[in-house]
């Protein structure tokens, strides 16, 4: 048998410890297709990258492996001859001895390192181990959520009774206020918006406001969201989740077929928004809604929301004016740091 493995210890022959297995493996008389079946297995050491390049075995060996005397038989100690080659291998040794005793608390201290290096090690590999595990746990979770919305819309067709909404993650009531405000605005200022014509909702990432808009009978939405599978099933009548930008997805829109577009977080907006306001404005039909609202977060909340997009309110409301666009109502949420707003326009024509 090759030597298919090595064990880093001082005082330990693995060619005899080959040959005992080698004599107990024929005592037993194994099937040889298991012995080949197990010939074949490999036993790769765990990867450098698991553990940084560090072999405590081999460290350790060769720590303790002590320095081999030289050989006075070479050509270069011709010099040293019978007593005197004696006296200099008792030297040799006797200081090697010494020195030896000298450190041992230097030794003892390596050793207590290793060891506590090796603890570390093996408590890192776990906790990669368990992030391993969770990650693969959480991609099986979306997956059948995603696969059990699908099967529940299906199941649901066309019908048009009601149904239970089922419940979303906890949103902070300034949030619902706001919600429930713009609902009730498109309501008003459009009443074919969601009914006869449908509502385009861009980058809904909660699903706070598609479900508003769902509680107040408007049942004709198209939504995008970066991450659907993490996007519970608002309603089994709901059309159109898609994991598209918002851009595509209103593009797909019929021209002067919309009847309302919201954007209910403008900051946390996934692509750039500098042409959007043409294309919403070609989309909406005649009387058609624009929302946006920009929030910087809560007032009374100690984090501050990094923002994707952001926009001077100003400078936006000229813009959309520009396009075609008038402005119905333009507000400071009450509740939300400075500098957020809320923007509700109307096409002319």
């Amino acid at each position: 048998m090759d030597q298919i493995f090595e064990i880093h210890a001082a005082n330990v022959d693995t060619r005899e410890i080959l040959d005992s297995i080698e004599v107990r493996l024929a005592e037993r008389g194994y099937d040889p297709i298991d012995v080949e079946r197990v010939r074949r297995l490999s036993f790769t050491p765990v990867p450098p990258a698991r553990e940084y390049g560090f072999d405590p075995a081999a460290v350790t060996e060769l720590f303790e492996r002590p320095v081999s005397a030289p050989d006075f038989n070479s050509p270069k100690f011709a010099r040293f001859r019978g007593p005197l080659k004696w006296l200099a291998r008792v030297l040799f040794r006797f200081f090697s001895n010494l020195h030896d005793k000298l450190n041992q608390n230097k030794i003892q201290a390596f050793y207590n390192v290793v060891h506590e290096l090796i603890a570390i090690s093996y408590r890192h590999d776990r906790l990669v181990d368990r992030v391993e595990q969770l990650q693969r746990e959480n991609q099986s979770l979306r997956a059948l959520h995603e696969a059990g919305s699908a099967a529940d819309e299906s199941a649901a067709g066309n019908a048009d009774t009601d149904t239970d909404i089922l419940p979303l993650p906890t949103v902070a009531p300034v949030f619902d206020q706001l919600n429930r405000e713009a609902a009730a605005g498109v309501v008003r200022l459009n009443p074919d918006a969601g009914t006869k014509s449908p509502i385009y909702v861009l980058d809904d990432h909660d699903g706070s406001l598609s479900r508003e808009l769902t509680r107040s009978g408007l049942r004709q939405l198209r939504i995008n969201v970066s991450d659907p599978a993490g996007f519970l099933q608002l309603h089994r009548n709901l059309q159109s989740v898609k994991r598209i930008s918002p851009d595509l997805l209103l593009a797909e829109a019929e021209d002067g077929a919309v009847g309302a577009v919201m954007i209910p977080d403008l900051g946390r907006f996934t692509v750039d928004p500098d042409a959007l306001p043409e294309l919403i404005h070609r989309k909406l039909a005649s009387e058609g809604l624009l929302y946006i609202r920009l929030q910087r977060g809560r007032s009374d909340a100690p984090f501050t929301p990094v923002l994707r997009c952001d926009a001077d309110p100003v400078a936006l409301r000229r813009l959309i004016e520009a396009i075609g666009f008038r402005v119905i109502e333009e507000a400071r949420p009450v509740g939300l740091r400075e500098g957020s707003f809320e923007l509700l326009a109307q096409k002319i024509g």
